[in-house]
């Protein structure tokens, strides 16, 4: 009878030890198809994010530092396209250049650069969170003795990482910090590339 008892006692042990064991080769797995599944998400969202910013920039000269500013000017606004031209009454001389501005509806050029107008009101929103919104920024600066615009939109890892933005996921990738940005553009420098780049 004891060694009946044992003997399942032991059974037992092994099957847990045994879940155990494959539980704790699953979770990386997990976490780094999780991981680069979000990533891969947001890095999308944010490339997007980058063609609007673009295309308001095209329009205002500057970037948009808000999103209900990014949104309507999309929506609502024109993009001057120059046209230069030869003058033809004075075909000799090469200074001599006739200059014309077209406007195109914003909505036609976000078009043109992939990114489809009725889109634009879920821009803000992070894949993978609760309706969490990306940090936008948007600024005029001295750089090089030079005023230039700048922007910089992002969001930390442990908004759109869900279950897995906790510290202790780092011991399975030894860049992972949830409190790290995954951005676009720069504050500090005229530059629109992300930082997965």
């Amino acid at each position: 009878m004891k060694r009946t008892i044992l003997n399942i006692l032991l059974t037992l042990g092994i099957i847990l030890i045994a879940i155990l064991l494959i539980n704790s080769i699953k979770e990386p797995i997990r976490f780094q198809q999780q991981k680069a599944k979000r990533e891969l998400a947001v890095i999308k969202k944010l490339m997007d994010i980058r063609k609007a910013e673009e295309v308001y920039n095209a329009i205002k000269g500057s970037f948009a530092p808000s999103w209900d500013s990014l949104i309507y000017v999309l929506k609502h606004d024109s993009v001057p396209i120059v046209i230069l031209e030869q003058d033809p009454n004075n075909p000799d001389d090469p200074t001599a250049i006739l200059r014309d501005t077209n406007y195109v509806p914003a909505r036609e050029k976000l078009l043109e650069v992939g990114l489809h107008p009725d889109s634009l009101d879920n821009l803000p929103y992070v894949p993978y969170s609760n309706k969490d919104t990306f940090m936008i920024f948007a600024d005029i600066i001295e750089y090089q003795k030079t005023k230039v615009p700048v922007m910089e939109v992002g969001v930390p890892y442990k908004v759109f990482m869900g279950p897995y933005s906790d510290k202790r996921y780092q011991r399975y990738d030894d860049n992972y910090d949830p409190d790290k940005l995954l951005k676009i553009g720069d504050r500090n420098k005229p530059t629109m590339a992300g930082n997965w780049e």
